[in-house]
């Protein structure tokens, strides 16, 4: 099957999951094309270039004089016949110049499906395509992009118009079905899921007292309330080390907090990291922490792919009872869940596991059987190819 990904930005350390989804296309012998909106940034996946998925990317060049020729020429931009009331006009321009010019490289392809990912530019750049090239087009929704502040009639046409939608979880699809009234028969569970064979492998030799989270820094994953959670914590055991990997827009104002609390010698920040610094991390932590909650923009995390890559790692894992994870992680089972934003919860949480190795071992076992069984990439791709033959 020949396969084009429509994607805001490409390669994106923060969207493994969109790059296992294209690796295990392609170890299943389908040709996939990435038409890419812009180039992300230096640091990347080593699957990238271990498949040459950059050879198979068309960047978008610079479009400014063509978006702005389109805003001039339109006060309210009626794309294709479909208007949007409250949709920026700049990004609808830049999807009409987006599948002006991926349709000539697209049309030579003789695709069967296109796919995006991410409700909003790339996939109204899908759906101009599709339109255009007479191929059915799909997209997966996942979080910020269908939860802060919808367009409503936007999300409809393009779910209408799409063979089908696709989203992470069975929350999503309550909540896109309730939202647009669109045939929820119409929307498919798709895992987001880790490369299980990355992980799996890990040889664990944890430090002492070592907590791990790994995210974006933003509201959305809780940070704050981890950092005052290992204040509390550091009274009890002053030996404890928090190391935070990832970047973000919160990441100043994190780390000011971290010297208000005087836990410099406490929590460390790694920024982003390669594959195999990763790899080291999990390796060496006690336990893994993503206290997620509701941003102020409605803002939620679709069960995380961090907290995946520890349960197959082993780690025992501590999260918040917020929307989808329940769906990854059953409390007491598979890891340790508390109300989000509850710093006492969870102090309690860590404080129990740092006490009792025979609940980390047994949490560590359970989560790892749970990924393998119920979050693995290659039955979750194997259903997508179902739903694009149908």
């Amino acid at each position: 099957m020949k396969i084009g990904y429509v994607l805001s930005a490409f390669p994106k350390l923060s969207e493994s999951f969109i790059l296992n989804e294209i690796v295990e296309l392609l170890k299943r012998g389908n040709d996939v094309y990435i038409f890419s909106l812009k180039r992300s940034q230096d640091v990347f996946h080593n699957e990238v270039e271990e498949y040459e998925l950059l050879k198979r990317t068309c960047f978008l060049p610079e479009q400014r004089h063509y978006i702005n020729k389109l805003l001039f020429r339109f006060s309210s931009i009626g794309t294709f016949g479909w208007k949007y009331p409250s949709e920026d006009l700049k990004s609808k321009a830049l999807s009409i110049a987006a599948a002006k010019y991926y349709f000539k490289f697209a049309k030579k392809l003789d695709l069967d499906i296109i796919q995006a990912h991410f409700n909003r530019i790339a996939t109204h750049t899908a759906m101009l395509l599709s339109k255009s090239l007479k191929v059915s087009y799909t997209f997966t929704g996942h979080a910020v992009d269908i939860f802060v502040e919808p367009n409503v009639i936007a999300l409809k046409t393009r779910m209408e118009n799409a063979k089908a939608v696709i989203t992470p979880s069975y929350y999503n699809r309550e909540y896109l079905h309730s939202l647009t009234d669109v045939d929820k028969n119409k929307v498919n569970v798709v895992r987001a899921c880790l490369d299980i064979e990355k992980f799996k492998h890990i040889q664990r030799n944890p430090d002492t007292f070592r907590i791990l989270t790994v995210c974006r820094l933003v509201e959305k994953k809780g940070l704050k309330y981890s950092i005052l959670a290992i204040k509390e914590i550091s009274h009890e055991f002053p030996e404890i080390s928090y190391r935070i990997v990832g970047s973000g827009p919160l990441e100043n104002e994190l780390k000011k907090l971290v010297n208000q609390l005087g836990l410099e010698e406490n929590i460390q920040f790694l920024g982003d990291i390669t594959d195999d610094s990763l790899i080291y991390e999990l390796s060496k932590a006690t336990i893994f922490v993503l206290p997620c909650i509701k941003a102020e923009n409605g803002d939620m995390d679709v069960c995380p792919l961090t907290l995946q890559e520890a349960m197959i790692a082993k780690i025992p894992v501590v999260s918040t009872i917020m929307a989808s994870i329940p769906e990854l992680i059953e409390n007491k089972k598979e890891g340790l869940l508390v109300e989000s934003k509850n710093v006492e919860q969870l102090v309690e949480a860590i404080k129990n596991l740092l006490e009792h190795k025979n609940l980390r071992e047994m949490l560590g076992e359970n989560g790892r059987k749970k990924i393998e069984n119920k979050f693995n990439i290659s039955y979750e791709v194997k259903k997508l190819l179902e739903i694009w033959s149908t």
